[in-house]
């Protein structure tokens, strides 16, 4: 009897398949992942649900990433089909599937495209070959799976052909290495071209000044303590003539007073 080989989810995915550990008797990527399914029947859901969210997974063999045979193009079919993903092979001893964040650089990129292609192979694999796919409820899971592998291999390629544009250095933005010329006043002023973050959940950051503007209202010193600030009266100059003359009547007898008469 063959040795059982020993497979471990890491991460998240663990998490979400409330165990972490498996024993079976697995010869290839695909019959582990289809074991791992059939006993505790969360996986192909929390891979489809986790591809939403953009969460990527590496695969290694014996703890090794898998090899291809030299000269294919695993993202071909044959190619593929000639990698350690598909072929069984009695000295696999461990398997083990770790989240990765995805990035923007070329390594992370092929690793989706990889990802893509253990999905389909899986799904394959589920409905007993590729002429099954679309017989039974087997072959739904399957076609459901062949087409969120294509999905990952197109956002793989996707990645591939279109980098990531090229910032300038943030913490020089930050820090106000460089002086904005949109405006000028609170402390955490950018310039023009900086990166915008996208925060999820509750979060206790600075603050990233977005636009800024200031409107000028010109109004009198004496105001009535009735009127505020917002109201339709208080939008523009706010000049009480009659009072005014009050004033300057006052003002003259102060005036006649100092002056010594005739």
């Amino acid at each position: 009897m063959k040795n059982l080989t020993n497979i471990k989810i890491h991460g998240i995915l663990a998490e979400q398949l409330g165990q972490s550990e498996w024993k079976l008797a697995a010869r290839s990527i695909g019959e582990a992942v289809k074991g791992i399914q059939c006993n505790n029947k969360k996986l192909y859901k929390q891979l489809l649900e986790n591809d939403k969210k953009n969460i990527k997974y590496r695969v290694l063999i014996n703890d090794k990433d898998f090899t291809v045979e030299e000269g294919k193009d695993p993202n071909t079919v044959e190619g593929f089909q000639n990698s350690e993903l598909v072929m069984k092979s009695d000295s696999i001893k461990t398997i083990d599937i770790v989240p990765v964040l995805e990035g923007s650089d070329k390594l992370m990129s092929i690793l989706t495209i990889i990802i893509g292609v253990v999905l389909i192979a899986t799904g394959v694999g589920a409905a007993g070959g590729a002429a099954m796919l679309m017989s039974g409820g087997g072959g739904m899971m399957a076609t459901a799976m062949v087409l969120g592998g294509v999905g990952l291999v197109a956002a793989g390629i996707t990645n591939l052909l279109t980098p990531m544009p090229e910032f300038g250095d943030f913490r020089e933005i930050e820090q106000g290495g460089a002086r904005s010329y949109l405006f000028n006043g609170p402390q955490n002023t950018i310039r023009e071209g900086g990166p915008v973050f996208v925060g999820y959940g509750r979060l206790l950051v600075g603050s990233h000044v977005i636009q800024a503007a200031s409107d000028t209202v010109d109004v009198d010193a004496e105001v009535a303590p009735k009127l505020s600030w917002g109201g339709a009266d208080a939008l523009a100059l706010n000049y009480y003539i009659s009072r005014a003359g009050d004033r300057l009547d006052k003002a003259v007898e102060k005036w006649n007073e100092k002056i010594p008469g005739d």
